[in-house]
């Protein structure tokens, strides 16, 4: 049985010994060059390597190809400007495991984002060979130039540009989500979003705010309908959520079914409708956007769930690429839901 001792790396010398072949061999065959051996060969090298426990080292590996072979998701310090699902995390790792490559968390102060001198030195603080940002809101003014003015290799997931991004298709979802009610039979559908309020309207919204309830209204707009957005006048408590849309669908000519911006309002909708007896998707459903399926809804509310999955896995495809071209441009890619649900 092959055993090293214990605590002492286990070197190339030490493979090429036990396996019988030369160290320029065992190098090749553990680095990028083992295709020009024989499998047998290639095979031999490295079961040895495998039973001797043998790891390749890192920093060795990155002095030799000026690479660390992993990434840095960049966070805000503020929890409240970056939105980790566990999809998302998981798509990263897809992308990741490809690549045989590995993931480095950082959470860094707005303080040093918006530092043009502290910025190129980044990725070496980190040893890192690109950025997946992750910053959703309130983005340091300047970080966003910092970074392509030092060709920093970067991607922005969940953020909408021209370039180096990828986002989730949000209007073609609320469209189709609305489009989904309308051939349900509802007539008077709003769109409603309890988490922000009119009082936060001067605030810079995130583009999926933006573009969720531009897709309502083109659907509405289509089928020659009146859209309406309803919003508090003011911020409110999460448990007054409820109060607020039960006012709302006691009204005159209430509406029938909603889109709503996320499971924050769309859940307290269904429990308003309940307390109303409403309870059947004839006389009140919601379409809803969220970060997991909520299948046992489905009588009564939709949900589109948001393709974290497939964010994170393309985000590392393009940083990639961007990694091996950092002053070259990568086309923002947009990901789209599944809309298969709504097809029913």
């Amino acid at each position: 049985m092959l055993t090293p001792e214990i605590g002492q790396p286990v070197t190339l010398r030490q493979i090429a010994e036990k396996a019988g072949v030369a160290v320029s061999t065992v190098s090749h065959i553990l680095g990028k060059r083992g295709k020009l051996y024989d499998p047998k060969t290639r095979a031999a090298v490295l079961c040895v390597a495998q039973k001797l426990g043998y790891r390749k080292n890192a920093a060795a590996r990155a002095v030799a190809t000026g690479r660390f072979g992993c990434f840095s998701l960049l966070l805000s310090a503020n929890p409240g400007f970056s939105h980790l699902p566990d999809p998302l995390v998981r798509g990263i790792q897809d992308g990741l495991a490809r690549q045989r490559m590995y993931l480095i968390v950082s959470t860094v102060a707005d303080e040093q984002l918006a530092n043009e001198t502290s910025m190129p030195s980044l990725l070496n603080e980190v040893m890192a060979d690109g950025l997946l940002i992750n910053y959703r809101l309130n983005i340091p003014a300047g970080m966003a130039a910092s970074i392509r003015k030092h060709h920093i290799p970067s991607v922005w997931i969940n953020s909408k540009a021209k370039q180096d991004c990828v986002y989730p298709a949000e209007f073609e979802a609320a469209k189709a989500g609305t489009e989904y009610l309308l051939r349900k039979g509802h007539r008077r559908v709003a769109y409603v979003d309890c988490h922000y309020p009119w009082a936060a309207r001067s605030r810079t919204p995130h583009f999926s705010e933006v573009e969720r309830e531009a897709g309502y209204a083109a659907a509405m707009r289509e089928a020659g309908l009146a859209a309406e957005s309803i919003r508090p006048d003011d911020w409110l408590r999460d448990q007054d959520y409820a109060g607020f849309l039960e006012r709302l669908l006691a009204r005159q000519k209430a509406p029938t079914a909603l889109v709503t911006y996320s499971d924050v309002t769309g859940l307290p909708a269904l429990y308003a409708a309940n307390r109303m007896s409403l309870r059947t998707a004839e006389q009140f459903s919601v379409v809803t956007f969220s970060d997991r399926p909520m299948s046992a809804l489905a009588g009564q509310m939709q949900v589109l769930v948001v393709p974290n999955r497939a964010l994170g896995d393309a985000a590392v495809e393009m940083l990639v690429e961007k990694v091996n071209a950092p002053a070259k441009k990568a086309p923002a890619h947009e990901v789209s839901f599944d809309l298969a649900a709504l097809r029913t």
